[in-house]
C-alpha cells in the first residue's frame, strides 16, 4: 500500500533537528578541510612576496592607515583595493612574524567556511539533495586549488564568504534587524576584501525578489516589521556602497590607464578590432571547460598561452559560444517555468563572471582559476540540480565519481604549492609559452644560486617576448649575479631602448656599485 502524506499532514510533521538541517555545511567543510590540509605546509608562491611577505606597511603598525588611502600593489597599474585583506595580514604577522603556514591556515579555514555557506544557500533555495551535491562538489573542484594555495588568494576567499554568507541569510524570512545588520556586516566585508563584492547588492535584490515573491515556501505578506528590516537593510548597503566609492575615489580612482598593462600578463592589451570581443568568447569557453572538465591547471595564462588574436580553428572559441547560448537558453527556459532559485543561479554566475571576463573594460589579466571562485558557487547549485533531476542512485553513483575525480585531482594540485621550485618547474614544462612563469622560474633559481638553470630560463623568456623590458630587467639580475657585469650593462641598454629608462635605476645603481668595488680589488 502506497501512503500518500498530504500538506496538511506534512506541516504538522516535526521540523527537521537542527543537526540535520546543518548537514550539507558540515559535510562539505569536512572535505574541504581533509582536502586542503596539505596546503599547510605551504609557503609564499608568486605575488605572496609582494603582498604579504615584502609590503613596507606589513611590518609597521603606525603604517597600517596606508592601506586604506593607497592601492593593494603599491604602485599597480590596476589600482585594486582590498585594505580588509592587507590588514588580515598585518594582523597575522604581528602575531606570528614569518610563519607561512599561519597564513596557509586562514586560507584553509575561511575556503571551509565558504564551502559550508555554498551547501547552506543551496539548502534554502533548493533542498537537501542539492545542497550536499552543491557543497561537495564546491568543496572539491580543483578550479579553486589557486585561491586556497596562493595566500593571496585570501581576497577571493573573503569576498565569496561576505556574499555568499550575506545571501543565505538572505533567503531566509523574517527579516529582522539582526538579520539586516549581519547582510549589512557580510557586505562590508565582501565590498572591502575584493571588487566583486560591489555586485552584491545587485545579487541581494534578484534574490529577495525570489525569496519574498517566488518561492512558494517563502513567498507571503510582509509584516510591518519586516519591512521597515528591510528598508533599513536597502538604506545600509545603499550608503556603504556610496561611502566605499567615495572613499576609493578620493585616494584610489576607479578609472586607470589601461595602455600601462602588461602585455605578458594581459594580451588583450594587444588586440584589435573584432577580435577584443571575439577573444573574450574563447576566455568563456575555457572558463567552461575548466569548470566542466579541469583536467589542466596553469599558474599563468598570459604571454602566449592566450593569443590576442582570435583563431577560428581553436575549440574554445566555440566552446564559448556554445556555453553562453547555452546560458541563454537555460534562463529562458528557467523564467517560462518560474523555477526563480535556477534563475537566480544564472543570473548570479553571469553577473559575477562579468567583472572578470574582460569584456566592459580590461582588468589585470586575462585569465586566473582564482576568478571563477565566486562565479562557480552558483555553478555548483546548478549542478547539483541536474544531479537531483536523475533516478537517485544514478545521481549518487555520478556524484560520488565527480568527487573521487576532483578530490584526486585538487589534492594533487594543492601539493604542488608547497614547493616553489617544483610548481614553476611544472608550469614551465605545461605551458612553455608562458612568459611570465620563465620568469619566475629565472628569478627562483637565482636566488637559490642555481645560475646557469637562471640564465637558461632567461633565455627562454628573451626569445618569446625579445620586445618586453621585464626579460631584460631578469636577465640583468642573474647577469649580475653571476659577476657578468658588462652583461648586465648591455640588458640595461636594451631596457633604455624600449623606453623602460626609469624601470632600470636599481640595476644601474648596482652595476656602478660593482664597478667601484672591481676598481678597489685592482
Amino acid at each position: 500500500m502506497k501512503y500518500i502524506v498530504t500538506m496538511a499532514e506534512a506541516q504538522r510533521l516535526p521540523p527537521p533537528s537542527r543537526i540535520t538541517r546543518a548537514g550539507p555545511a558540515l559535510a562539505a567543510a569536512a572535505l574541504a578541510l581533509a582536502l586542503y590540509a596539505v596546503t599547510l605546509g605551504g609557503t609564499y608562491v608568486y605575488d605572496d612576496f609582494p603582498v604579504v611577505r615584502d609590503d613596507p606597511r606589513l611590518h609597521d603598525p603606525s603604517a597600517w592607515g596606508a592601506y586604506w588611502t593607497r592601492d593593494y600593489f603599491l604602485g599597480g597599474v590596476d589600482r585594486l583595493y582590498r585594505p580588509l585583506v592587507s590588514l588580515s595580514y598585518a594582523v597575522q604577522w604581528q602575531i606570528h612574524g614569518d610563519r607561512p603556514w599561519a597564513f596557509h591556515l586562514v586560507n584553509w579555514l575561511l575556503h571551509a567556511g565558504t564551502c559550508a555557506a555554498v551547501a547552506e544557500l543551496a539548502r534554502r533555495l533548493i533542498g537537501a539533495r542539492v545542497a550536499y551535491a552543491a557543497g561537495l562538489l564546491f568543496a572539491a573542484h580543483p578550479v579553486h586549488v589557486e585561491a586556497v594555495a596562493n595566500i593571496v588568494g585570501r581576497a577571493e576567499l573573503t569576498c565569496a564568504l561576505g556574499s555568499v554568507g550575506a545571501l543565505v541569510l538572505m533567503a531566509r524570512r523574517p527579516m529582522s534587524y539582526g538579520r539586516a545588520a549581519a547582510i549589512a556586516g557580510c557586505y562590508v566585508v565582501a565590498l572591502l576584501s575584493k571588487e566583486q563584492g560591489m555586485l552584491l547588492p545587485l545579487l541581494l535584490v534578484l534574490l529577495g525578489w525570489v525569496v519574498y515573491r517566488g518561492m512558494p515556501a517563502t513567498a507571503g505578506p510582509v509584516s510591518p516589521g519586516e519591512r521597515r528590516a528591510l528598508g533599513v537593510l536597502a538604506m545600509v548597503v545603499c550608503w556603504s556602497l556610496a561611502g566605499y566609492i567615495v572613499l576609493r575615489e578620493t585616494w584610489i580612482r576607479f578609472w586607470w590607464d589601461r595602455t600601462l598593462l602588461d602585455w605578458t600578463v594581459n594580451p588583450l592589451l594587444r588586440s584589435h578590432g573584432a577580435d577584443r570581443w571575439l577573444v573574450p568568447v574563447a576566455l568563456l569557453g575555457r572558463y567552461t571547460a575548466l569548470l566542466v572538465a579541469p583536467r589542466t591547471l596553469a599558474l599563468d595564462y598570459g604571454g602566449h598561452v592566450i593569443p590576442p588574436a582570435i583563431r577560428w580553428g581553436e575549440p574554445y572559441f566555440w566552446l564559448g559560444a556554445i556555453a553562453f547560448l547555452l546560458w541563454i537558453v537555460l534562463l529562458v527556459a528557467a523564467l517560462r517555468r518560474r523555477a526563480w532559485p535556477t534563475a537566480f543561479c544564472l543570473l548570479a554566475m553571469g553577473i559575477t563572471y562579468g567583472m572578470v571576463a574582460n569584456v566592459i573594460a580590461l582588468i589585470g589579466t586575462i585569465f586566473a582559476e582564482r576568478l571563477m571562485y565566486l562565479p562557480s558557487a552558483f555553478f555548483v547549485v546548478l549542478a547539483g540540480q541536474a544531479l537531483a533531476r536523475l533516478p537517485r542512485r544514478a545521481g549518487a553513483t555520478a556524484l560520488i565519481i565527480l568527487l573521487l575525480l576532483g578530490s584526486l585531482r585538487t589534492w594533487t594540485y594543492a601539493r604542488r604549492w608547497n614547493d616553489r621550485l617544483g610548481l614553476y618547474e611544472a608550469a614551465a614544462a605545461e605551458q612553455p609559452r608562458s612568459v611570465q612563469v620563465h620568469l619566475l622560474l629565472c628569478d627562483e633559481l637565482r636566488e637559490r644560486g642555481e645560475f646557469d638553470r637562471a640564465e637558461a630560463a632567461a633565455a627562454t623568456a628573451r626569445r618569446l617576448a625579445p620586445d618586453h623590458w621585464e626579460v631584460y630587467y631578469y636577465s640583468a639580475r642573474v647577469a649580475l649575479a653571476r659577476g657578468d657585469v658588462a652583461g648586465a650593462e648591455a640588458y640595461v641598454d636594451k631596457i633604455r631602448a624600449l623606453g623602460q629608462a626609469t624601470r632600470a635605476i636599481g640595476l644601474m645603481t648596482e652595476i656602478r656599485e660593482r664597478r667601484g668595488e672591481d676598481k678597489v680589488t685592482r
